[in-house]
């Protein structure tokens, strides 16, 4: 008797559960999902993304999976969890190849490209991206502009976080807003073009053309309305501050950032409050209130800091990541050929050829991977020994951001130090950091990590140098002052 009980609890248990996964319609369920790219809420998306994602799962809709996956992929890259970003990727892909969908195979590849760049993983990214655009050619109209739009967006982050110039970015991002135009859905095109006018406007600063970035900037914000996105309207705030900083009207850039800072503080985009920490500091800065300076500088520092310690355990748990994925493969690979071996002594003969053949495969792969490290290590060893060279307490202050840093470099480069001062006799602070950064070999990225700026807004600080002091356009301001006015020094006075 109590065992037909308990059977009766389980039996009405199970027919609960489908009931309640019948009562959400395929449409719903699409409601539901739409709104994840619309909520302030981080935590309540993922929550609804993933109750989306189980009930697809429950119903045998495929499409609905992927969209949520989508959904969950974009807020994991938005917040900075590249890791997870990655991982779901990858689940994505799968379904998305059970389901011979090209478009969210392509998004899959895509999103996979930009989180292996944000991570320095830049061979993974490539090799993403390369995959992601050939997939792309497997589909026509809307979402093939749609896709393309997407591959050539990944193209710009991926240089971007890779240091080049702001030409190429621009390239790109031009690019994929003229293919996000073309799409002919209505809701589609508002929603995917509020995001690339976004990233089109800052290209535009980058290249100090102030009033197309205005432009773009404004258009992004108009789109990101229509479409009722948050995470665009705070771009698209930020964008308009953005272009108002450049031209120094810092009122008005006041105005914008201050909107946009809750809308991305609401959103736990931590990045982009860290660059707008920044630019705040230097707007308080030029406006002469020191201490609100101050205020910010020091916040976008602390922010810095913890993200550079999330930075370094997703950047570790992805290459751990990567070991097993690759550890993986050649355990398949190993099964894959041991398998005949158990078959009939003709069968193994049959396939001696095509095992002979993995065999070498498998060595020249060992061959490409040692070389790799090889010379992985070697740019390491050549990245040491360039900081040998330099005082350890300079470098470290520099890294720092640390106020006593330039005090510091003058007593280590005396003779660079007098060449830029008797070179540009007005030169303030700001400018004399960024020559003592190019002389200790920084990259543009290595500028931005550093100052806590993205790497564009360094492209736009040099630029700047340039036309304030009569140099070449595009001339390369380190060797202008070491070749042309004989500054050039080897080692630091210690």
């Amino acid at each position: 008797m109590q065992n037909f009980k308990w059977l009766l609890i389980l039996l009405s248990q199970l027919v609960f559960s489908q009931i309640k996964t019948q009562a959400y319609s395929k449409k719903q369920i699409d409601s539901i999902i739409s709104a994840t790219y619309s909520k302030s809420n981080i935590k309540k998306a993922v929550k609804d993304a993933s109750e989306a994602y189980r009930l697809s799962d429950e119903m045998g809709y495929g499409y609905g999976k992927m969209r949520a996956l989508y959904s969950v992929v974009n807020i994991n890259i938005y917040t900075g969890n590249n890791k997870k970003a990655i991982e779901y990727a990858n689940q994505l892909e799968k379904i998305a190849s059970e389901e011979n969908n090209y478009l969210f195979q392509v998004f899959a590849w895509g999103t996979k490209a930009s989180a292996y760049a944000y991570l320095g993983f830049f061979k993974e990214a490539d090799s993403s991206l390369k995959t992601a655009e050939s997939l792309s050619k497997n589909l026509k109209g809307d979402d093939f502009y749609y896709a393309m739009g997407d591959v050539y967006k990944r193209h710009a982050e991926i240089e971007e976080m890779r240091g080049s110039g702001p030409e190429i970015i621009l390239k790109y991002d031009l690019k994929s807003f003229l293919s996000c135009e073309k799409i002919k859905n209505v809701y589609r095109r508002i929603t995917v073009t509020a995001t690339q006018a976004y990233n089109l406007g800052s290209s535009y600063s980058a290249v100090d053309k102030p009033d197309s970035a205005l432009y773009y900037s404004r258009k992004a914000y108009s789109l990101s309305l229509k479409a009722k996105n948050p995470n665009d309207i705070a771009f698209g705030l930020m964008g308009i501050a953005e272009a108002f900083k450049n031209v120094n009207k810092n009122d008005s850039a006041l105005y914008y950032y201050n909107k946009a800072l809750p809308l991305f503080l609401n959103l736990k985009q931590d990045y982009q409050q860290q660059y707008i920490y920044e630019d705040l500091s230097s707007i308080y800065e030029n406006l002469g209130e020191s201490k609100t300076s101050l205020y910010y500088t020091k916040k976008a520092k602390d922010l810095a800091y913890a993200l550079s310690k999330k930075e370094k355990g997703d950047i570790n748990g992805t290459y751990e990541y990567l070991l097993e994925d690759n550890n993986r493969k050649k355990k398949n690979q190993f099964y894959y050929i041991l398998i005949p071996f158990f078959s009939a002594f003709v069968v193994i003969l049959f396939f001696a050829g095509r095992i002979f053949k993995k065999y070498h495969t498998e060595r020249k792969q060992k061959e490409e991977t040692s070389q790799y490290i090889t010379e992985k290590e070697e740019q390491i060893s050549q990245l040491q020994d360039r900081i040998n060279d330099i005082s350890k307490e300079v470098l470290e202050l520099a890294q720092n951001n640390d106020p006593s840093f330039l005090v510091r470099f003058k007593d280590a480069y005396p003779e660079f130090s007098n060449t830029i001062e008797k070179t540009f006799p007005e030169i303030n602070k700001n400018d004399f950091k960024l020559c003592a950064f190019l002389k200790l070999n920084f990259s543009n990225k290595d500028i931005a990590t550093y100052t806590h700026v993205n790497v564009s807004t360094v492209e736009i600080r040099k630029n700047r140098f340039r036309k304030k002091y009569n140099l070449p356009p595009n001339s390369d301001i380190l060797s202008f002052l070491e070749n042309d006015h004989q500054a050039s020094e080897g080692s630091p006075t210690v």
